[in-house]
Formats: C-alpha cells, sequence, structure tokens
C-alpha cells in the first residue's frame, strides 16, 4: 500500500505486483481513489485491508508519525522513501504532479521496484534517536513561536512603556526573563521587581494616558510559559545526550563548540553514523550536501535535500562561532575550521571594496559548513 498523508487522512493505493506499463495502468485505474481519516473508523477500515507493508515519504512528519506507530503496534512493515526520488520516480514515468493519489500510486509501484534494493529506502531508528528527533524539532517550534510574540510586546511597549520597549531581559535562576515576568505579573527576585516597578512608577508613559495592557501582560505571561517549557525539554534532551550511546558523538561534536540544542539535532539526524556508506549521503542528510555556482560577480552556493533545519543551524553556528575570530572554539578542529574560514575569506575579497561582496559571504559560510562536515565525518568514522 502506497500512502500519500494529508493533513487528517491518507489517499492509499494498493498493488499485488509491479504492472507491466506503469503509464498505462495509471491510466486505468485512476478514478479509482480511495483513502481512510485518522480516526476510529479510518483506521479499521485500514486494518481491514491490513497490507503486507505501506510506503511513505517523510513529509507532515506528526501525521505520518501517527499511521507509523498504528503500523508498528499492528506489525505491519514500514518503509520511507525519500521524496525527491519518489518525485523522480514519478515524474520518469509521467504520472501527474500535485495529485494524491498519483503520489500514493507511485509510492507502490516504487517499492515493488525496488524492494530488495535496501539503500532504495530510508531508515529510521526508534528508541532514544527518535525522541532526541522529537525533542528537537519540538524546541525549535517553540523558538519560532517565541519570537514574533517578543517582536509583538516590544511594539506594545513602545507605546505602553518605551524605557523598557529594548531592553535586552535574559533569563534569570527562574527560568524567566525578568522582563516578562514582571509584566505578566508572576513572581521574580525581589531585585528585578525593584527595577522594574521603579522604572514603571517613573515613566512617561502613564502621563498621556498609557497604561501597560491587558494583551501585553497576557502575551507576557504567555512568554513565561515557553521559556520554563523550553527549559523543560532541554533538561530532557541532556538526559538524553548523557546516555552511553551518545556519548562517542557528543563528545566529538563538542569539538566544534555546538551548542546542546545543535548536537541533538545532529545526532538525531546521523545517528547511527555506520548506516551512511559514504560522505555524500553524510552530507546530504544534514543538509549540507552542495556546490559553488558562481557566474562574473555572483557568488553563490547551492543546496538541496536533506535536513532544512539543520542546515539553518549549521549555517547560525558558522556564522557566530566561526566568522568571528575570538568566538572560536579552542580546540584543534575549532581552529581549523577557523584558518579555512580566513583562506576562503582572503580567497574572494582579495582585491574588492568594503561591502562588495556580490554574495561571497554567504557562499564562505556555507563553504564552511562543509568543510566542517567533512572534519566531523572523519572524526565519526572510527564509530562505524
Amino acid at each position: 500500500m502506497g500512502c500519500d498523508i494529508c493533513k487528517n487522512r491518507a489517499v492509499f493505493c494498493c498493488l499485488k505486483s509491479l504492472p507491466a506499463n506503469i503509464r498505462q495502468h495509471w491510466q486505468d485505474i485512476k478514478g479509482t481513489a480511495a483513502e481512510f481519516h485518522f480516526n476510529s473508523d479510518g483506521i479499521a477500515k485500514f486494518l481491514k485491508i491490513r497490507p503486507d507493508a505501506i510506503v511513505l515519504e517523510p513529509t507532515g512528519y506528526h501525521y505520518s508519525e501517527f499511521l507509523n506507530k498504528v503500523c508498528i503496534a499492528e506489525r505491519i512493515q514500514v518503509f520511507w522513501v525519500n521524496h525527491r526520488q519518489i518525485r523522480h520516480y514519478r515524474e520518469g514515468h509521467r504520472l501527474p504532479n500535485k495529485n494524491d493519489f498519483a503520489d500514493s500510486y507511485a509510492l507502490a509501484c516504487y517499492f515493488l521496484e525496488n524492494r530488495d534494493i535496501p539503500e532504495a529506502f530510508l531508515h529510521f531508528y526508534p528508541g532514544n534517536s527518535r525522541r532526541l528527533r522529537e525533542l528537537s524539532l519540538q524546541l525549535h517550534s517553540l523558538n519560532r513561536m517565541q519570537s514574533p510574540m517578543i517582536n509583538r510586546i516590544r511594539q506594545q511597549l513602545a507605546i505602553e512603556f518605551p524605557e523598557v520597549a529594548l531592553i535586552d531581559s535574559a533569563p534569570g535562576v527562574d527560568q524567566v526573563s525578568p522582563l516578562w515576568g514582571w509584566l505578566a505579573e508572576e513572581p521574580i527576585s525581589p531585585l528585578a521587581n525593584s527595577i522594574y516597578s521603579n522604572k514603571w512608577n517613573s515613566s512617561i508613559a502613564p502621563k498621556y494616558g498609557e497604561f501597560i495592557s491587558p494583551f501585553t501582560r497576557g502575551v507576557a505571561k504567555s512568554l513565561c510559559h515557553l521559556q520554563r517549557l523550553q527549559v523543560e525539554l532541554e533538561n530532557q534532551l541532556l538526559l538524553l545526550l548523557d546516555s552511553e550511546e551518545f556519548a562517542p558523538y557528543v563528545q566529538v561534536l563538542s569539538q566544534f563548540g555546538l551548542g546542546t540544542r545543535t548536537q541533538s539535532l545532529i545526532i538525531s539526524q546521523i545517528y547511527p553514523v555506520d548506516r551512511f556508506p559514504s560522505i555524500s549521503q553524510f552530507k546530504r542528510r544534514l543538509g549540507v550536501a552542495g556546490e559553488e555556482n558562481s557566474s562574473g560577480d555572483k557568488k553563490v552556493y547551492r543546496t538541496s535535500g536533506g535536513s532544512k533545519i539543520c542546515r539553518s543551524q549549521l549555517y547560525l553556528w558558522a556564522l557566530t562561532r566561526i566568522a568571528p575570530r575570538k568566538a572560536r572554539p579552542n580546540t584543534e578542529i575549532g581552529q581549523k575550521i577557523g584558518t579555512y574560514y580566513d583562506s576562503q575569506r582572503e580567497k574572494y575579497y582579495r582585491g574588492r571594496l568594503p561591502g562588495d561582496d556580490h554574495g561571497s559571504g554567504n557562499l564562505i559560510i556555507m563553504k564552511s559548513v562543509g568543510y566542517a562536515i567533512k572534519l566531523l565525518w572523519r572524526e565519526l568514522n572510527p564509530l562505524k
């Protein structure tokens, strides 16, 4: 059964054997699309069919993960196919794009054609590595939720309490940023409470009829909750990273100056490392497989496939820990990456005027990330 996962349902196609002419067979069955919903009746319908195996793409993680758990409980095999592979397969057989039933049909055909080729499928590992991935994605989501809320509350404060609108309030020992805690009227340290209360008593805003609105206090309360939740999830990550199975990975990644969240995200993508037969597949999994594609003065580094979140986190790491010399990790590997970054910068900026980068900055960062992943591959190879 090939399954194309939608938000609350799965469009599916069942095949017993590979059609002799995939395109012609599709023309014959394209009006017979079937589906089941993710509810009691829908799962009962699925279990009545009870396929030998289902084939999925790892998109819409939480929706496909529910069906995956049903299959594990019911002892139905699950196979995962990279979305780029199935797209090329579908295009190669001239099947329609943007068609859920065509996707499910292509997945079923792909499996029947490649069932004896292990490398044709993705492999996800249960246990701690899966939990590591879930926690990493949850933290990433919370961070994305928090940023626009902070921006919005600062806009409110520019009117209601302008003296603190741009203050950078880092979380305190109680895990909450004092400013958000004060605005939410939650317990904070006596010192912080005194500072913000005094600022409010001397604020210019009340003189012109402005006060802290219920909206501002409500958003601040939500931010406090999100900050506590992030700390709770990070503590769970630390417990997982302390486990014996991940210890060698953490030891290697620490030499790169990577934070807890980025370490967790990378390990969740590459564990165990012995499943990667080559560095190209390793780099693709982390979202950094690419090449320089430059024309004239324009410098571009193109990437495709793999984890977009990993790619963005590695970019930020290189931007904040490698590009600034004073921030570089004081390790042999950290210094090697820093030296590589400097050499690339010298290469691309030689003879240019200040500010005349033509996209070289992003190119240097991504090439440095690519170099770092090569070093990571070498360091992890003994674990294979």
